[in-house]
């Protein structure tokens, strides 16, 4: 099935796809298909800043150009922050017969003040609750996340930007704790690191 010709007219989404088509052409060549099961098109765009319709475009510009080199590699699109239900339709049999297509979700709890205020509990409770992704007409995975339950993690949100957790971030939030000794595990309770064990095993 031949790909369209760089449908997406923003030029740094065709500068991303001959990028793209460079990794596609080799690792998701046809050949590998033994080996390397997916590849994922674009890494974490934020999809409420971005023009949807030209999201949209890449992502199916992705697919097609993949499908030059393998019609079985399966091809990995973020969910962009987005419910994975928005994306039903989208690229699945009863569109043009699109075949292989997983949606990724990347699940972390420590980007907003209400994230980094939760108890231990409502971390696992969270966790639990995302993992089904109800309604999604797609192959589902989540391809990062973390048993983090602070944002104290050094330059975590930008170079020389603080933490939500001990209000110093840019825009103040709440103070919930200090950060000391967050990210040096020998200085960990034990009820700590039984803490992270629960959250990490949900």
């Amino acid at each position: 099935m031949a790909s369209p010709q760089w449908q997406s007219f923003d030029p740094n989404a065709r500068r991303t796809l001959r990028v793209l088509k460079t990794i596609q052409k080799k690792y998701g060549n046809f050949v590998y298909d033994d080996v390397i099961m997916a590849i994922g098109v674009l890494n974490e765009p934020l999809g409420p800043a971005l023009n949807t319709d030209q999201l949209r475009q890449f992502h199916y510009d992705a697919f097609y150009q993949q499908r030059d080199y393998s019609s079985k590699r399966v091809v990995v699109l973020s969910d962009a922050f987005y419910a994975p239900s928005s994306y039903n339709g989208m690229l699945t049999p009863s569109d043009n017969n699109a075949q292989n297509v997983a949606l990724d979700h990347h699940q972390y709890q420590v980007f907003t003040p209400e994230q980094t205020q939760m108890t231990v509990q409502q971390h696992i409770q969270a966790a639990c609750s995302n993992g089904g992704y109800a309604g999604s007409d797609k192959w589902l995975m989540i391809g990062e996340w973390s048993g983090a339950f602070t944002d104290c993690a050094k330059w975590l949100n930008g170079y020389g930007v603080g933490a939500r957790f001990d209000n110093t971030y840019t825009t103040p939030t709440k103070y919930v704790g200090t950060c000391s000794n967050k990210n040096n595990y020998s200085k960990w309770s034990t009820t700590r690191k039984n803490n992270m064990r629960k959250f990490i095993e949900a």
